[in-house]
This record gives C-alpha cells, sequence and structure tokens, in this order.
C-alpha cells in the first residue's frame, strides 16, 4: 500500500501477535493503530488478565469507555482528517463477537422483552450495529461526503460484507 501512496491505520482489535513487538501493526506498515493486540479484552477496562492491552501507536494507554464507542469515534476521526488528494486504507477490525460478551446496560435492556436469556442478550447487544461502532462506517461522513469524494480510496468492511472503491 506504501508504494501505491496510500497512507494507511488500523483501529481495533489486531490479534496478530502480541508477544513480540515486531509484530505490531505500526512495525507491520500501518501508519497508525489505535486498539487491543490480544483478544478477550474488558470491553470497558481494556484489561486483559489485570493488564492493560489498549494502544495508540504502540504506546499503552488507560483509557475509559466502552470498547466499540472509541474505535467507533477515532475511525470517524481519522476518516475526517484525511487529505482528499491522498489514498487512504483503513483497516477496521471489531471484537465482537469475541468472548467476555460485555455490553452497556441500555444495549442490552433494549432485548429485554425479546431475549429472556441474560448471556444471549448480552450477545445481541455486542453484536449490533452500534456496537459493531457503525457509526464508522455508516455516518454521513462515511457514506456520504466520504464514498463520493474519496474515489481513490479503498473500504473493505467485515460488519457488512462490503468492499467500497
Amino acid at each position: 500500500m506504501k508504494e501505491a501512496g496510500y497512507s494507511t491505520a488500523m483501529v481495533g482489535k489486531w490479534h496478530l501477535g502480541h508477544a513480540d513487538q515486531n509484530f505490531w501493526p505500526r512495525n507491520r506498515e500501518f501508519d497508525y493503530f489505535y486498539g487491543n493486540t490480544v483478544g478477550e479484552v474488558d470491553y470497558f477496562t481494556h484489561k486483559r488478565a489485570g493488564i492493560v492491552d489498549w494502544q495508540r501507536n504502540g504506546k499503552f494507554v488507560d483509557e475509559k469507555g466502552y470498547y466499540f464507542d472509541l474505535i467507533g469515534d477515532d475511525a470517524v476521526r481519522l476518516i475526517d482528517k484525511q487529505p482528499k488528494d491522498k489514498p487512504f486504507l483503513l483497516y477496521f477490525a471489531s471484537l465482537a463477537p469475541h468472548a467476555r460478551y460485555q455490553a452497556p446496560k441500555a444495549d442490552e435492556d433494549r432485548y429485554a422483552a425479546t431475549i429472556k436469556d441474560s448471556t444471549r442478550r448480552t450477545y445481541a447487544a455486542v453484536t449490533t450495529p452500534r456496537s459493531l461502532a457503525s457509526k464508522a462506517f455508516d455516518s454521513e461522513q462515511a457514506c456520504g461526503y466520504w464514498l463520493r469524494t474519496r474515489r481513490n480510496t479503498a473500504w473493505v468492511s467485515s460488519l457488512r460484507g462490503r468492499v467500497f472503491q
């Protein structure tokens, strides 16, 4: 991608090597990284086994907030700040539906009338479009302004299986 002139960013779950920093996103040709490198982090504390696994560009940060809100907001911020004359690749990998199924109570409550089992209700809340950071892909910036003006930008989304060019 670099040889083709793209700036690159990775937001979300890397999960392609965490023990050796040589395998972290910034050492794999990504200009920017925000998220976690191991699976099963707590969706609110971003910890696994009591250790924070939440990074911005290889530096561990202790940020508060729900996992999907943080990565969705960051993806939208990245999209908005990209120069329109430079191609951009955003690799966006959601943690859902990954073990530790956790969601804000309000998200779970939306399913209280239709899903009686609490585990299934939490799972439903984790895999809803809001939880999958849909604002990054359904926002006006992404699907309106972004796609009309950024014809040299490739989008790959595992959320809905779409590819935009």
